[in-house]
C-alpha cells in the first residue's frame, strides 16, 4: 500500500531524491535518446555554416584574447606553454563548466510545451542536455588536442581520467543551473544576467592568464574560488597529467557534491509548483 502525504517531496532526503531521479532517468532512457538525436541534428539546421560553428566559436574566442595579448591590453604573464595553446585548452575546459551550467538552467525551459502535454520525469532533460553539450565539448576537446600538438605540447596519457576529474565540475555547474532553471522560465532576464556573471567568473580563474599572477587581489580570488581548482585541474590533467592543487581540488569537489545534492532537492520539491505557474 502506498501512502501519500501533503508536501511529500519535502520530507525526502537528498540521497533518496538522487535514487528516485536515477531510476526515473533509467526508465526514460529511450525518450532521452530520441530527444537527443532530434536536438543534435536540428541544432544548426538554420545556420549557413551549420555544425561548423562547433569549431568556429572557440577559434574566434581565442583570436579575441590573442588580440588583447598582442596589443598589450592583456598581460597574461609567463604561461608554462605557448600562449595560444594555453588559452585554447583553458577556454575549452571553461566551456565544459558553462556547458554543465547550461544543461542545468535549460532543464525546464528546453522542454517547452512537453511540460504541459506529456507526463515524464523532468530530470531526464538534465541528462539529455548534458549529453548534448558533452558531444559538442568532445569535438572541441579533440580540436584543442590538435592545437597542443601543433605547438609541440604532448598531452598526458592521464587524459583518460578526465571524465572522472570533471564530475565535480558537472556537480557545481548543474547545481547552479538547476536552481536558476526554476526562475529562468518565469523571469527572462535571469539568462542574460547570468551570462554576464559567467564572463566575470571566467576572469576570476587563471585560464586566460598565467597561474602566477602578480596582482595580490587576483591571487586571493583565485585561491578562494573553487572553480579555480575544478577547471584548472581538468586543464592540467590534460597537459601535465596532474591536478592543479590536490587539496584545493578535493575540498572544491566535496563542496560541489554538497551543492549538487541541495540543488537536486530544491529542484525536486519546487518543479511542479513552477510548472503550475507556467500553465496559469
Amino acid at each position: 500500500m502506498t501512502t501519500y502525504r501533503s508536501h511529500q517531496r519535502r520530507h525526502l532526503s537528498a540521497w533518496k531524491i538522487l535514487r528516485i531521479m536515477s531510476r526515473n532517468i533509467w526508465a526514460s532512457r529511450g525518450l532521452i535518446w530520441e530527444l537527443g538525436k532530434r536536438d543534435l541534428f536540428g541544432q544548426y539546421k538554420n545556420y549557413f555554416l551549420g555544425s561548423a560553428w562547433i569549431l568556429i566559436s572557440p577559434i574566434l574566442e581565442v583570436c579575441f584574447w590573442l588580440y588583447l595579448q598582442k596589443t598589450g591590453i592583456l598581460k597574461p604573464g609567463d604561461t608554462p606553454i605557448p600562449y595560444p595553446a594555453y588559452i585554447y585548452i583553458g577556454l575549452t575546459m571553461w566551456g565544459m563548466f558553462v556547458a554543465f551550467y547550461n544543461a542545468g538552467v535549460s532543464t525546464l525551459k528546453s522542454a517547452g510545451g512537453m511540460l504541459m502535454q506529456v507526463n515524464f520525469p523532468h530530470e531526464a532533460y538534465l541528462l539529455k542536455q548534458t549529453l548534448h553539450y558533452l558531444f559538442t565539448f568532445t569535438i572541441q576537446l579533440a580540436m584543442a588536442l590538435l592545437v597542443l600538438l601543433m605547438f609541440g605540447v604532448i598531452p598526458s596519457w592521464k587524459i583518460v581520467f578526465l571524465p572522472l576529474a570533471a564530475l565535480p565540475l558537472f556537480c557545481f555547474g548543474a547545481a547552479i543551473g538547476l536552481v536558476l532553471s526554476l526562475s529562468a522560465v518565469m523571469a527572462l532576464d535571469v539568462a542574460p544576467f547570468m551570462n554576464f556573471i559567467l564572463r566575470i567568473l571566467m576572469l576570476s580563474i587563471p585560464v586566460v592568464y598565467a597561474p602566477a599572477v602578480q596582482s595580490p587581489l587576483a591571487q586571493t580570488i583565485n585561491q578562494w574560488n573553487p572553480l579555480t581548482y575544478l577547471v584548472c585541474s581538468c586543464r592540467d590533467l590534460v597537459i601535465y597529467g596532474r591536478l592543479y592543487d590536490t587539496v584545493g581540488y578535493a575540498l572544491s569537489a566535496m563542496l560541489a557534491v554538497v551543492l549538487f545534492l541541495i540543488a537536486l532537492k530544491i529542484f525536486f520539491v519546487s518543479e511542479k509548483r513552477v510548472i503550475e505557474r507556467m500553465v496559469s
